[in-house]
């Protein structure tokens, strides 16, 4: 695992991934704050990919978006939008991250410090589970 510094969309990348929550309004997943909320303003049905997958597959990692340059994957840091976030939760995508990067190859995949923003919880809370399981493929951003 590597820790950078800037903007998680300007990054190149095979996957970017945004946390959520497993809230769902309708049939939409909410994402009103955060990387989440950056996503749903720059492509506007991607609630509504993150609100078929939580009714399909439940609160797990996901692929929202193919584009042209990289996939746009869910990271769920929260069971709900107004919860702090899980570490449990965040243990559970560190390992499904991994296992879908083996599976498709990727090769580097940016991920914001899981639950550290709007989740309410503390980079040297969330770190040593990072580094239990994301190795080098992994950028783990914060802003400046």
């Amino acid at each position: 695992m590597k820790e950078i510094i800037g903007n998680l969309f300007d990054q190149k990348a095979d996957v970017l991934c945004i946390t959520t929550n497993g809230t769902l309004r309708g049939k939409r997943g909410v994402m009103g704050a955060g990387c989440a909320k950056e996503a749903k303003d720059n492509w506007p049905a991607i609630d509504v990919a993150l609100g078929n997958q939580l009714m399909q597959r439940g609160n797990v990692v996901s692929i929202l978006k193919m584009l042209l340059e990289y996939y746009l994957v869910s990271f769920p840091v929260k069971n709900h939008y107004s919860e702090t976030a899980s570490l449990s939760l965040i243990e559970r995508s560190c390992q499904q991250v991994v296992d879908m990067a083996n599976r498709m190859g990727w090769r580097k995949i940016v991920i914001p410090q899981p639950g550290c923003g709007c989740g309410r919880l503390n980079w040297e809370q969330v770190r040593p589970i990072c580094l239990k399981y994301l190795d080098d493929r992994f950028y783990i951003i914060t802003k400046r």
